[in-house]
């Protein structure tokens, strides 16, 4: 019998056909090497409260190199969308610095080929928060919680606050007086005072004072003292930024490190109406 010999054109094809699906399949599995410029949430949902109705919106991204998730309020007392807006621009922080080529990724790649046998490694970036209302001062409080993981042995969490009455944001120097009279100063040790009361099992002294800036005043107790910090200086006001309103008065949040051991997490401690009134200008 003879051998019959494959068409040349038939040849051709099949190799095409592979050439397609190898195409297709790189196409589907390889990593993403674009950023999102356009970032939307994934999913949208309704929540009735005391105060009205509040949207949560949710956004996920992720590859092989990293997990990004968020969780935020779309609330109509944030007339400005500047949660959404933070969140947002969070993200796409993240995303150019964490992308597929970039500076941190490339760093990774040339770490996994050196030690082949250490665990793969995920960066993760994920925005939570949690929501606080008064109804007697007529407001609404997020504190959103950032927590990222880089490696080690765990990640940071920061917190950034976002409070909002029929008015807009509520800027916290137009709810308290830090301007005139060492008021900053003043009340940053009520602060220290508070967090040494209800916090005493997780404050370091020292690190609580150099967090709130206090432990570089000079002995009149007012005058900052650059060579004791090293620095050009420190603004006291600062220590009051991440805030949330219920009846009870003003929480003030601290990031994790802030005052206190990492452990401890997200510090926040609590001055009621009456301790505030001396420094109040607004809800008095």
């Amino acid at each position: 019998m003879k051998n019959r010999k494959v068409p040349i054109f038939l040849i051709i094809l099949i190799i095409i056909a592979v050439l397609a699906i190898i195409f297709s399949l790189w196409k589907i599995y390889k990593p993403s090497t674009t950023v999102n410029n356009n970032i939307e949430p994934n999913s949208t949902s309704t929540t009735a409260t005391t105060t009205g109705t509040f949207e949560e919106k949710t956004f996920s991204d992720k590859n092989d190199f990293y997990e990004i998730s968020a969780k935020y309020p779309s609330d109509p007392l944030d007339k400005n969308n500047d949660v959404e807006t933070f969140v947002l621009s969070k993200i796409k922080e993240k995303q150019n610095e964490w992308k597929v080529g970039g500076d941190v990724y490339d760093g990774e790649k040339e770490t996994e080929e050196k030690f082949p046998d250490r665990p793969k490694m995920v960066y993760t970036y994920d925005i939570s928060y949690e929501k606080y209302e008064s109804q007697d001062k007529g407001t609404v409080s997020y504190v959103l919680k950032i927590y990222e993981f880089t490696g080690g042995a765990h990640g940071i969490t920061v917190v950034q606050t976002f409070t909002f009455d029929n008015n807009g944001l509520v800027d916290i120097q137009d709810v308290l007086n830090l301007a005139a009279n060492n008021n900053a100063i003043n009340l940053s040790r009520v602060l220290a005072t508070s967090l040494e009361k209800n916090d005493s099992d997780v404050i370091t002294e020292d690190m609580m004072m150099e967090g709130l800036g206090l432990a570089y005043l000079k002995a009149d107790g007012k005058t900052f003292d650059k060579v004791k910090c090293a620095c050009d200086g420190f603004n006291f006001a600062s220590n009051f930024q991440n805030f949330y309103i219920t009846n009870a008065g003003i929480t003030f949040l601290f990031s994790q490190y802030q005052v206190a051991p990492g452990a401890a997490g997200i510090v926040a401690t609590t001055l009621d109406w009456n301790t505030l009134k001396p420094y109040l200008i607004k809800y008095q």
